[in-house]
C-alpha cells in the first residue's frame, strides 16, 4: 500500500505486525497475517514486558472507552460490515465483564473487538508485547492443524497432527482462536493461514481463550503415525525486533526441525527460501518460473531491478508460459509493483494460456493489488485457492495507541478499489481449483505448479456459455451444470457476472437469441438477482421482444426498487407502446 512519507526514505511496513517504534514512522500495509503477535519465531534474549497484567479495571475500561471513542473517526468505514449499535452493544458487553476478567481474559478480549471490525487490516497489535510463545510452529489444512515445525529437542513429533489443545477438541479450539484473527467479509483465508501459525503456539492466548490452565505453557495432544503424545511446551521464545526480510520468508529459528521437504530434488516452489523473488528458466518446457514471496525490495536487488532481469530474459528467449507463484506472498508495498507488472503485460506470454498465476490463502494485501491489476491488464489463468482478500478492500492502517496498557489497535484508513466498484467479490477465485494436503507438503509434490506447467488453458465459464448458445437455452444449461460439478472449478463463486459478461460480448456480436439464452439461465441460476433480470430485459428488447422484455423489467425492480434502468426501460417502453 502507498507508505506515508515520515522519514526521507520509503519504508514498508505491516502495521498489523509492527511495534510502536515502527508502526509510527511508516503506513504500508504488508501483511495482517501476524495481526495481534509478532511474524518472526527469531529467539530473542530478554522477557517481554509483562506490564499489562497489572492494569486495573479502571484502566483497562478507560482504554476501551478510548478506543471505541476513536476508531469510528480514524477508521474508513467502521461500521462497513456491522452496525454502530451491534459495536456499542459490544463494547458495552465488555467493559460490564472485565472487573471479573483475568488480565489475559481482557487482553484476549481487546483482540476480540478488534477482529469484530472485519477487514484484514484492522485489529489489535499486541506485538510489541513480546509475548513468549512455544517453540512449535503449527500449520493448518484442511482435514486438520499440524505440527510445521518444532525445536530439535521434540523433532520425532514434526508433522504430528493436533488432537486436542488441553482437553479441547482442535477443531473447537481453532473456532476460538479464529475469533481473534481479524479478515475480510465473507473470507476466512487469514484465518486458516495465520490462526494456527501465530496464536496456538501462544500460552497467554490460550490462557485468556479458557485453552490453558498457565500463561506459561501449552499442553496440547498430538498424533503421529497412529501413536498419541501429550505434549506441553513452556513458552521460551521471544518475538525478535522486527525484520522485514524474515516477516516475508518466514524462517526458522536456529535449530529447529521442518516437516516441509527440502533439497534439490524438491519441486521450485519449496527452493531457495532465502530469496523475496527469483526465477527459473525451463526452455525444455519453453516456460519461466517466478517465485514472488513479497512486494519489497531485497537487500541486493530491488524489485525493479528484479523485473528488468526478468523482462531481458523474456525478451531474448521464446518463452510462451510464465508460471508466477504468489502462494507465500503476504504483501508488502504496491507502489513497487508497476515494473513488474509491466514485464508480464508486455511478455508475449500475454495470451490465454501464457501468464498462469498461483495462488493462496497467504495472497494478501499489496499481493491483492498484484492480482487486481494483473486481472485487469492481462489474461492471467489463476489456479490454487482463493485469495486472503476481497478485490476491493480496506488498508493503509493507522495505530491507535491505547494510553494504559499500549495495546495498539490498527485500523483501516483507506479504501483500495483495483476494481469496478460493483464487483463485490470477496477474493479472486481460482479457475482451476487445488486443495493443498499436508502430504504434499512434506513429500514434495506440487501439483498446483504441475498443472500449471503442463495443463492447456481451460475453457470458461463464458466460452462454454457462447460455445452452447447457438443451440439454445437447454444447451446453456447442460453447459452449464457440467461447469458447476467440475471439481476444479470448485472455488468459483462469481457465476452470475461471469454468464452476465458472456450475454453482453453476444449481444455485442449482435447475437441477440443467443444473449437471450445465456441470460435466461442467468436468471434461473440467480432468481433473486435484479441485474440478471435487467440484462434479461436488455437482450430481450435488442431481440424484438419488447413484451417479454418488460416481463424481465418489472421483475428486476420487484427484487431491487433502486433498479433506475429498468424503471427507465419499463417508461421508455410504455412511451413507444402507447407512441404506436
Amino acid at each position: 500500500m502507498t507508505p506515508v512519507q515520515s522519514t526521507p526514505k520509503r519504508t514498508i511496513s505491516c502495521l498489523l505486525v509492527l511495534g510502536r517504534r515502527l508502526a509510527k514512522a511508516v503506513g504500508s500495509a504488508l501483511v495482517s497475517a501476524c495481526l495481534a503477535l509478532a511474524g518472526s519465531l527469531a529467539a530473542q534474549a530478554g522477557a517481554p514486558s509483562d506490564s499489562w497484567k497489572s492494569l486495573s479495571a479502571a484502566q483497562w475500561r478507560a482504554d476501551l472507552h478510548y478506543l471505541a471513542d476513536n476508531a469510528p473517526r480514524i477508521h474508513k468505514d467502521l461500521f462497513h460490515t456491522m452496525t454502530r449499535a451491534q459495536f456499542e452493544a459490544a463494547v458495552q458487553a465488555f467493559d460490564a465483564q472485565i472487573p471479573s476478567l483475568s488480565a489475559d481474559e481482557t487482553l484476549v478480549g481487546f483482540i476480540r473487538i478488534g477482529a469484530m471490525i472485519s477487514d484484514g487490516h484492522s485489529g489489535v497489535s499486541i506485538s510489541d508485547l513480546q509475548l513468549a510463545q512455544a517453540p512449535v510452529r503449527f500449520i493448518q489444512f484442511d482435514d486438520g492443524v499440524y505440527i510445521q515445525a518444532i525445536d530439535s529437542g521434540h523433532a520425532d513429533l514434526v508433522g504430528a497432527k493436533l488432537i486436542s489443545v488441553g482437553s479441547t477438541d482442535w477443531r473447537a479450539a481453532m473456532a476460538k482462536i479464529g475469533s481473534l484473527v481479524p479478515h475480510d467479509p465473507d473470507n476466512d483465508g487469514e484465518v486458516r493461514t495465520w490462526a494456527a501459525h501465530n496464536f496456538l503456539n501462544v500460552p497467554v492466548v490460550l490462557k485468556g481463550l479458557h485453552l490453558s490452565l498457565s500463561d506459561e505453557t501449552a499442553t496440547f495432544i498430538v498424533e503421529k503415525e497412529g501413536m498419541r503424545r501429550t505434549l506441553t511446551l513452556g513458552a521460551t521464545v521471544h518475538p525478535g525486533e522486527f525484520n522485514l526480510l524474515n516477516f516475508t520468508l518466514d524462517p526458522l529459528p536456529e535449530g529447529w526441525v521442518s516437516a516441509e521437504a527440502s533439497g534439490p530434488g524438491a519441486p521450485l516452489s519449496f527452493q531457495r527460501k532465502d530469496k523475496i523473488f527469483w526465477f527459473q528458466p525451463l526452455p525444455e518446457r519453453r516456460a519461466v518460473y517466478v517465485a514472488f514471496r513479497g512486494v519489497a525490495d531485497e537487500p541486493a536487488e530491488t524489485l525493479a531491478q528484479f523485473a528488468k532481469s526478468l523482462s531481458d530474459y523474456l525478451g531474448q528467449h521464446d518463452v510462451q508460459r510464465i508460471i508466477v507463484d504468489i502462494r507465500r506472498n503476504g504483501g508488502g508495498d504496491n507502489t513497487l509493483l508497476r515494473p513488474l507488472l509491466l514485464t508480464l503485460i508486455r511478455s508475449q506470454a500475454n495470451h490465454r494460456g501464457g501468464i498462469w498465476v498461483l495462488i493462496s490463502r497467504k495472497t494478501f494485501s499489496a499481493d491483492q493489488n498484484f492480482v487486481d491489476r494483473l486481472e485487469n491488464f492481462a489474461d492471467p489463468i489463476f489456479v490454487g485457492e482463493p485469495t486472503a482478500q476481497n478485490v476491493n478492500f480496506f488498508g493503509d492502517p493507522k495505530i491507535l495507541e491505547l494510553p494504559n496498557s499500549h495495546v495498539e489497535v490498527a485500523l483501516a484508513a483507506l479504501w483500495w478499489q483495483d476494481k469496478d466498484p460493483r464487483d463485490h467479490r470477496t477474493a479472486t477465485t481460482p479457475e482451476i481449483a487445488v486443495t493443498p494436503r499436508f502430504s504434499d507438503f512434506t513429500s514434495g509434490r506440487d501439483p498446483t505448479l504441475d498443472i500449471a506447467l503442463s495443463d492447456a488453458a481451460p475453457a470458461s465459464l463464458e466460452d462454454i456459455v457462447q460455445s452452447a448458445a447457438p443451440s439454445g437455452l437447454d444447451a446453456v444449461r447442460t453447459a452449464y451444470r457440467q461447469f458447476e460439478q467440475d471439481p476444479r472449478h470448485l472455488f468459483i463463486t462469481d457465476h452470475e457476472r461471469r454468464l452476465n459478461r458472456a450475454g453482453y460480448a453476444l449481444l455485442g456480436e449482435r447475437k441477440q437469441s443467443e444473449a437471450v439464452a445465456v441470460f435466461q439461465l442467468n436468471t434461473e441460476a440467480h432468481p433473486q438477482s435484479a441485474n440478471a433480470f435487467d440484462s434479461l430485459g436488455e437482450g430481450l428488447e435488442a431481440d424484438g421482444k419488447p413484451e417479454a422484455a418488460k416481463v424481465a423489467y418489472t421483475k428486476a425492480v420487484e427484487l431491487d426498487a433502486g433498479s433506475e434502468h429498468a424503471k427507465y426501460a419499463l417508461k421508455r417502453l410504455a412511451t413507444t407502446s402507447n407512441g404506436r
